[in-house]
């Protein structure tokens, strides 16, 4: 199969299948005319790295995986860990803004005090989630946030915050 074909069927640039390449992630034969001919291992290999370049990972931790240094359940451990990491970051900044949005917040008036608190106090909860890792379940992550809120009332009633 030529570049031009595996282009087609997988939807890559001719660029991304010789970076590819030349990280030493494929090796395709040559053929008499000195083209690469990619067979279909070829293709398997290029399929593997894109689901796992989609899953987040680097093009180091896809070499050590191919080249067996590390094995694939390990890297997918540190990948789930990662992944609920970058969730929570999402889901704390998401609170904050639908916050600011409810409130109808503006650049030059909002309250700087209590926004930071409120980074502070989810950044809190993304290290505790990150503490437990693959252990925490839905259940822990429900008391902290309920605890959280409960912190962010009492704060909020003594008046620690100004509107």
């Amino acid at each position: 199969m030529t570049i031009k074909e595996v282009e087609e069927q997988l939807g890559l640039s001719r660029a991304t299948i010789r970076f590819y390449e030349k990280e030493k992630l494929i090796a395709p034969k040559r053929g008499g005319n000195a083209y690469r001919e990619y067979s279909e291992d070829d293709i398997v290999d290029i399929k593997k790295i894109i689901i796992l370049r989609k899953l987040g990972f680097s093009i180091a931790e896809i070499k050590d995986f191919l080249e067996e240094d590390v094995p694939l359940q390990e890297l997918l451990e540190k990948n789930i860990l990662e992944l609920q990491e970058k969730i929570n970051e999402l889901s704390g900044a998401m609170k904050i803004c639908k916050k600011m949005q409810s409130r109808q917040e503006t650049f030059d008036s909002f309250n700087v005090n209590f926004y930071w608190e409120e980074i502070k106090e989810q950044e809190n909860e993304i290290s505790i989630s990150v503490l437990y890792g693959l252990e925490m379940n839905e259940e822990f992550v429900a008391d902290c946030n309920i605890s959280i809120g409960i912190k962010s009332k009492r704060m909020w009633e003594e008046n620690r915050y100004e509107i």
